[in-house]
C-alpha cells in the first residue's frame, strides 16, 4: 500500500509540487531577467531585442521543467 501511495501521489501532493515548481520557474525567470539586464544600456530597439532574447531563455527553461515533470504538468 505504501508503494502505491508513493508511486501515485495524491492530488494535494501534486498541487503542492506544481506550486513549488512554479515558484522555481518564477525565481529563475527573475534571475535570468536580472542577469541579462544588469549594466545593460541601449536604445529602445536594442532593449526590445534583448527582451525577446530573455523571453526565449525563460520559455526554454520553463519548457525544460515541464518536460522533466510530465506527471505534474501533464
Amino acid at each position: 500500500m505504501n508503494i502505491q501511495i508513493e508511486m501515485f501521489p495524491g492530488q494535494k501532493q501534486l498541487e503542492e509540487q506544481r506550486k513549488l515548481l512554479q515558484t522555481l520557474i518564477d525565481l529563475k525567470a527573475a534571475q535570468i531577467q536580472e542577469n541579462e539586464f544588469k549594466n545593460f544600456f541601449g536604445t529602445v530597439e536594442e532593449i526590445r531585442i534583448k527582451q525577446i532574447e530573455v523571453d526565449k531563455k525563460i520559455k526554454d527553461f520553463t519548457q525544460r521543467v515541464y518536460r522533466s515533470f510530465p506527471w505534474i504538468f501533464g
